[in-house]
């Protein structure tokens, strides 16, 4: 008997109210018997489900359904404590949940992690409203600074909200460029929530198959006294400790981002490779120069 099965036929009911065994057992790829022991076993467990017979009949989850707290080990009930845990900066709901949840189980756990979105002297909530818009399915739109130092506003169908590497991102539908794409949050200027809505499911791709083959070969050279950012912003695979220096060997676009970033270096910084970015930045440079001798 598979605890997952009973969670995805009882997370089914929960969002359909009626299903039939037939549909059950082809979405789960499982035969319609094993269907009918799996509500036998949410039965038991004190799941009110009644099943009817004839058409228009199926398998129902009464109005006053509850999740009893014995279809889950100890482990797997501080399992979910725990990742609702360390969403607790991203939803405004999370903590009434947690409570609940901590009651329902007769838990006492210590608050061992907090997660915010926000960068220090930050206080947008941009991801609280794009989880509403993604679940409402409302087109939003973005003013949004790209990784060429352009302003844009995109129309987009926001699909769903990732986490890769340090930050947050949104996937969705753009309307402008008619394909997926991603935003990073923290370069999101503002966000408006329009009354258009969609009705159609969206299906970004992974966000692991992301095209990266126009990023090339960078390599930096860090004074020590940045060492404890590079070691924040860079995987340790990729930093080299030399004697008077940290050389980190990476990829990246080659664009107006980079040269920022590096530039927020300061003059720990050295550029070794591409030779582009290293034109690209002694001239930003002799810019600010003669700014700063005007």
């Amino acid at each position: 008997m598979s605890a997952e099965r009973l969670f995805k036929i009882l997370n089914r009911l929960i969002d359909k109210n009626t299903c039939t065994a037939q549909e059950l057992a082809e979405e789960l790829e499982v035969s319609v018997r094993t269907i009918y022991r799996d509500i036998d076993t949410l039965t038991l467990s004190g799941v009110p489900l009644i099943t009817t017979q004839g058409k228009g009949g199926g398998i129902t989850l009464l109005d006053n359904h509850i999740l009893n707290k014995t279809m889950l080990t100890s482990f797997e009930q501080d399992q979910i404590i725990t990742a609702l845990q360390g969403m607790q900066g991203a939803t405004a709901h999370s903590n009434e949940l947690i409570l609940k949840l901590k009651n329902l189980f007769h838990k006492e756990t210590s608050d061992w992690i907090e997660v915010s979105l926000n960068e220090w002297g930050m206080t947008n909530n941009y991801f609280e409203i794009l989880k509403e818009a993604i679940l409402k399915k409302q087109v939003v739109e973005l003013t949004y600074w790209g990784t060429s130092g352009n302003k844009t506003v995109r129309k987009i169908k926001p699909a769903k909200l990732v986490f890769k590497g340090r930050g947050w991102y949104v996937q969705g539908y753009c309307l402008t460029r008619n394909d997926y794409r991603i935003f990073k949050l923290v370069r999101i200027e503002k966000i408006e929530v329009l009354d258009e809505t969609f009705t159609e499911q969206l299906n970004p791709p992974s966000i692991e198959s992301i095209d990266i083959t126009h990023n090339k070969k960078v390599i930096l050279s860090f004074d020590y006294r940045v060492q404890n950012r590079v070691v924040e912003e860079f995987d340790n695979n990729q930093i080299k400790y030399l004697e008077n220096e940290i050389v980190v060997e990476t990829s990246f676009p080659v664009d107006m981002w980079l040269k920022e970033y590096i530039l927020s270096f300061g003059s720990a910084v050295r550029v070794i490779e591409p030779m582009q970015m290293k034109l690209e930045v002694e001239k930003e440079i002799k810019k600010m120069m003669k700014l700063i001798n005007n």
